[in-house]
């Protein structure tokens, strides 16, 4: 994150500050912010949308609400939080399938 001035900001004991956001596709940003990129393209080929992210809202630096709608960002969060559960249930269910058949194997 960044400050007013540009600068990282940094926290009480001198390390950057970051935060993750959950951002969407290029095809499914608001009209307003997809010709912004669009322009800012045009100026600095190459831009990525977390560059051009960090710079574009009229209040916060890198505020995704800016970009995406609201419903579709909590739709991203939902999924991401749904695929790192199942990757969890699937770890513990092999553990258990792992301990059950070596406990056959040893009977």
């Amino acid at each position: 994150m960044v400050g007013a001035d540009g600068k990282p900001l940094k926290d009480r004991k001198k390390r950057e500050v970051h935060q993750n956001v959950v951002v969407g596709l290029d095809a499914d940003m608001r009209e307003d912010a997809k010709a912004a990129l669009t322009k800012a393209r045009e100026r600095r080929p190459g831009l990525s949308v977390p560059q051009f992210m960090s710079g574009f809202g009229p209040q916060h630096v890198n505020d995704p609400e800016a970009l995406w709608d609201r419903a579709l960002l909590a739709n991203t969060r939902s999924n991401m939080t749904i695929t790192l559960m199942c990757a969890i249930l699937f770890g513990i269910m092999a553990l258990f399938l792992g301990a059950f058949i070596i406990d056959v194997y040893n009977r």
